[in-house]
């Protein structure tokens, strides 16, 4: 017969040797930054290309990255066609972000609890079922923008939740030898798919129009639907059962979230990095409500080179995602990620103001090698001195940060209306590049050379 466990005891267990190993780990400290270049020399990538279920999450998982910045595309073209307004495309970016910033912490804490496979699998129905009815709503009716926006308020919970359980079963099935290696093979499809997906996104939504790209994505989610069926994974066992039920499991996610903000908010590089998410966020969304306006009224394209131009940003990503992956060190991760972000946002002011679109495509290339930066680093730089029993949590706070961007980016709206599209871009990227400038003054390990990894980081 088994040994009874006393739930609260084990909780309490739980809640100490986190902390202890919090309090041993220390600021600086990491693994070389960039996925497989921890001297990975393929035997792993083999393995898990060969392993049925990883190639089943990576499958699934190529399509629904797809999925995600073909549904950001369309909504951002099809906000300002439905409203001619920078402001209210921005309220649309922030629905789609808002549920990410308000359940990215506790949704880190909550996937250690249930069972992964089953969560995720409703996670993609609700997923599916959203892009179905905004499909049939946009055929039957004349839409509206509040049609748009509730839909996609529904569809940005289970995006908030998927990004999460994604990937923690990613790392079930590699494994802790085979990790690094997992995500980089993720990381990478999600930069290959995005050069694909806004020439896709801005080709539907013209030729097709919404009820024609809302009916593909829908579409495309069965697609993952059917594949990630047949995962088994059989590696993560739920503890809701154990430890006395579901308020129990939701009061321990609670006092763990507690930790992981508690553990962050001590380390200066983490403060540091978290202040950069946020810049850098705030210049993406705001790019991103300004620049169809800017683009048509400006620069006199349509949907699909709107699409071609993000593509371009998304080619950039990959060449600088292959650099980092062959030259990038732990070293010199905070610098690469500071000045990345940076990099993004001169190209953002540089597009804004470009006389003709194919000065606007270029600067779309070098927007792509600093997004690779902050893309890339930004992870690593809170992952890799985190001990492992508090990465998820970590991760869930800069999901939080990541969810801040729409928000912020509202006063795109407000500045392009005062000032016009170019120029309140102009205005929100110097804001921002202000921000990046008082975080590395009051925070300059963001900008210098990182020591080696402390031994209590790796526990």
């Amino acid at each position: 017969m088994s040994e009874q466990i006393d739930p609260r005891e084990a909780a309490r267990e739980a809640r100490r040797r986190a902390r202890i190993l919090a309090e041993r780990s220390r600021d600086g400290a990491g693994p070389p930054a960039a996925p497989g270049n921890d001297g990975d020399d393929g035997s792993e990538r083999a393995s898990l290309i060969a392993d049925a279920r990883f190639r089943r999450l990576w499958a699934s998982g190529a399509i629904i990255a797809l999925l995600g910045w073909v549904d950001l595309l369309v909504l951002a073209l099809l906000a300002y066609e439905l409203t001619g307004s920078v402001l209210l495309t921005g309220v649309g970016l922030l629905v789609r972000s808002a549920p990410r910033m308000l359940l990215g912490a506790p949704s880190g804490a909550l996937i250690d609890h249930v069972d992964r496979r089953r969560f995720w699998m409703l996670v993609l129905w609700g997923l599916g079922l959203t892009y179905a009815a905004l499909a049939v709503l946009a055929f039957a009716v004349d839409l509206r923008l509040w049609h748009l926006l509730t839909a996609i308020a529904v569809g940005a919970v289970f995006w908030a939740l998927e990004f999460p359980v994604r990937r923690a079963l990613i790392a079930d099935v590699a494994g802790a030898d085979r990790v690094n290696a997992a995500f980089g093979i993720d990381w990478s499809t999600d930069a290959a798919v995005s050069i694909a997906a806004p020439l896709i996104g801005g080709a539907l939504l013209e030729f097709a129009g919404a009820e024609g790209a809302y009916a593909a994505i829908a579409g495309a989610f069965a697609a993952a639907i059917l594949i990630a069926a047949g995962l088994r994974t059989g590696l993560h066992e739920p503890t809701t059962a154990r430890v006395g039920g579901t308020l129990p499991v939701l009061r321990e996610t609670f006092a763990e979230t507690r930790i992981g903000l508690s553990f962050m908010r001590r380390r200066r590089l983490f403060v540091a990095t978290l202040i950069v998410a946020v810049a850098f966020n705030l210049v993406l969304n705001g790019f991103n409500a300004a620049f169809p306006e800017i683009a048509e009224q400006e620069l006199g394209v349509r949907e699909f080179l709107i699409g071609a131009f993000y593509a371009l940003v998304g080619a950039g990503s990959v060449i600088g995602g292959l650099l980092l992956s062959r030259w990038a060190t732990w070293a010199w991760s905070a610098r690469l990620y500071w000045f990345g972000a940076l990099v993004f946002m001169l190209g953002a002011i540089g597009a804004g103001f470009a006389p003709v679109y194919a000065a606007a495509a270029a600067i779309a290339l070098a927007m792509g090698l600093g997004y690779a930066c902050v893309f890339v680093m930004q992870a690593s730089l809170l992952a890799a001195p985190t001990p492992a029993i508090l990465r998820g949590r970590v991760m869930g706070v800069l999901s939080v940060m990541i969810g801040t961007g729409p928000l912020t980016g509202l006063q795109i709206g407000l500045f392009a209306s005062e000032l016009g599209a170019r120029w309140g871009l102009a205005a929100l990227a110097l804001e921002a590049i202000a921000l990046m400038l008082i975080a590395a003054a009051a925070f300059p390990v963001i900008v210098r050379r990182l020591p080696p990894v402390a031994a209590g980081a790796r526990a």
